[in-house]
């Protein structure tokens, strides 16, 4: 069964060894608004408390907000996946800057479909740019053996 953001913040308070107190004071999200989520007496808490929350829990935004229910499975797997590849392949900061706005729950659900669809054709045009770059540094070499050879 899946756990709830209550079940779900009070596990990570708790993991951190935090009191209600303690929490209050790091996120500046106030006790009784953290004891009204961890009771399910507020079921969804915005985006902007969760991202209050997040830091001194030692999660991600995106974490909390997948937990509320603010994003689907897929969306958080694929938006984790992208996070991954902006990494990995350098995109420039205004990507990065997009994917926190996404995470932050800034944007509305259909700016952040179209983003996400911006960034996979980003990913996809970035590793077909790889792969022929690859495929010609292996040709390169290919003729370059082949030319030693006849030597």
């Amino acid at each position: 069964m899946k756990k709830n953001i209550g079940d779900h913040l009070r596990e990570l308070r708790k993991g951190k060894k935090y009191t209600l107190g303690q929490l209050s004071l790091y996120s500046g999200v106030s006790t009784a608004a953290i004891s009204k989520i961890e009771r399910g007496d507020r079921k969804t808490p915005s985006p902007e408390v969760l991202a209050k929350l997040a830091k001194p829990l030692g999660v991600t935004t995106l974490e909390l907000m997948h937990a509320a229910a603010y994003l689907e499975e897929s969306d958080f797997d694929q938006i984790t996946q992208f996070k991954k590849y902006i990494v990995e392949m350098e995109y420039p900061p205004v990507v990065r800057i997009l994917i926190e706005k996404i995470e932050k729950g800034e944007l509305e659900k259909r700016d952040q479909d179209i983003l996400i669809g911006i960034i996979d054709l980003l990913h996809r045009e970035k590793h077909t740019e790889d792969t022929l770059q690859t495929q010609s540094g292996t040709q390169k070499r290919k003729a370059v053996r082949k030319k030693n050879s006849r030597k």
